[in-house]
């Protein structure tokens, strides 16, 4: 029987393989070609967007107001600048898809990395895991940075836990973490771990100073300063926040049509409850509570308080679908646990939820794909897996630590 069960697990995961391969192949193409090709409504809108408001800045448009979509800090623009500020929109489309192709090799090494597998079949897995999943296609396809801010989130931070505080540590975790900050609707909930984790602070404030030297360097194209702009900033990032909930693709939406539920998070149920106006506290108090949870469990399992923090980020405020990508890292906590629990109920239950999360993220995703009232079941069934994700996290995060991977391999 044990032979049968090991040549059954094989070709189990030989089968799962196989499918993953083909979706990633088909999926990754498909996206690619939006990238770099597609003409219509469907082209790689978001870089199209950040295209157009990077250039205007330097140029001095006050871009806050005479752009709805400029929902991003003024730091952010002059960090993209070098991706995007010297081209024009054709060549952009070209170096934008070479740099998303480093960054999914570079996401797929990170999971490959600390997803703990040594089995060749396993590896296998792992590598393409990522490609298959419906948030890294979207992302590609978008022109979304989505992929680069959660590479580096997981690459920096994991640092605390593999590498001995030292100042060659402490610049490459704040280089990292700033560059993360491109997208601070994504990463400002983990810099609660850079306070607290221990041997964190020295690189927290190097962060911090790092991005008012970057806002204030942004400021200098515009006519006001960083305060101004940043105050500019926020209400066009509050009138955003608002219009996704009820509007956009992470909305709830409640119309002559009937419930449409393209995302579910703190700020769609708001809305479509009636509450807009306290989307923006209600986020506020729950980044306040997931500091407090981060500062109790600051000596735990840094992966799992990574994975509860992705979740909490998710959940609280609008994202995208492509935001989804934020999933990867509760997946790969869960595939650690799976294999490192301390109890084997413990190991059971995460693999399991590390299957379901798997599945959830899989391309194509059906928010977009089902007909109405599936794809609303879709939607809730995935929350559903997700926040019971979350609650095993939470369970289990307080553990012994056991993160011991090195970072030559990333």
């Amino acid at each position: 029987m044990t032979l049968l069960a090991r040549i059954t697990g094989r070709r189990s995961l030989d089968a799962t393989a196989c499918a993953l391969a083909a979706i990633a192949l088909i999926w990754m193409a498909y996206q690619f070609w939006r990238l770099l090709f597609e003409r219509g409504s469907n082209r790689a809108v978001d870089l199209l967007l950040r295209h157009g408001e990077c250039h205007e800045w330097f140029e001095g448009v006050p871009i806050y107001v005479t752009r709805v979509d400029a929902v991003y800090p003024p730091a952010t623009y002059l960090m993209i600048w070098p991706l995007l500020g010297w081209l024009e929109w054709p060549a952009v489309r070209v170096f934008w898809c070479l740099v998303t192709v480093l960054l999914v090799v570079w996401m797929c090494r990170l999971v490959l990395t600390y997803g703990d597998a040594t089995e060749p079949r396993r590896r296998r897995l792992l590598w393409l895991m990522p490609l298959a999943s419906y948030p890294v296609g979207a992302t590609v396809g978008n022109g979304q940075v989505s992929i680069l801010v959660v590479a580096c989130l997981i690459a920096g931070l994991m640092r605390l836990a593999c590498e001995r505080p030292c100042w060659r540590r402490d610049l490459t975790i704040a280089v990292l973490m700033l560059v993360a900050l491109i997208k601070p609707s994504v990463s400002a909930y983990f810099f609660w771990i850079l306070m607290f984790a221990p041997g964190g602070l020295r690189a927290a404030c190097l962060v911090g100073g790092g991005y008012v030297a970057l806002t204030a360097a942004a400021s200098l194209a515009q006519d006001g300063g960083p305060i101004e702009l940043v105050q500019a900033w926020l209400e066009r990032a509050q009138s955003g926040l608002a219009w996704g909930a009820s509007k956009g693709g992470g909305a709830i939406a409640n119309g002559s049509a009937g419930l449409r539920i393209t995302g579910i998070n703190l700020s769609s149920m708001l809305s479509v409850a009636g509450w807009p106006a306290l989307i923006t506290p209600a986020s506020f108090a729950v980044l306040l509570l997931l500091g407090a949870w981060v500062f109790w469990c600051r000596r735990g399992r840094l992966l799992s308080v990574l994975g509860v923090t992705a979740i909490v980020a998710r959940f609280s405020a609008y994202h995208g679908w492509y935001d989804d990508v934020l999933m990867l890292i509760p997946l790969v906590a869960l595939i650690t646990w799976a294999r490192e629990g301390e109890s084997a109920r413990g190991r059971a239950m995460a693999g399991w939820l590390s299957i379901a999360f798997g599945l959830s993220l899989l391309a194509p995703g059906g928010i977009y794909l089902l007909p109405r009232g599936l794809a609303n079941a879709y939607a809730i069934g995935q929350s559903v897996c997700w926040l019971t994700g979350l609650a095993f996290l939470v369970r289990t995060a307080r553990s012994p630590t056991c993160e011991r991977r090195v970072v030559a391999s990333e």
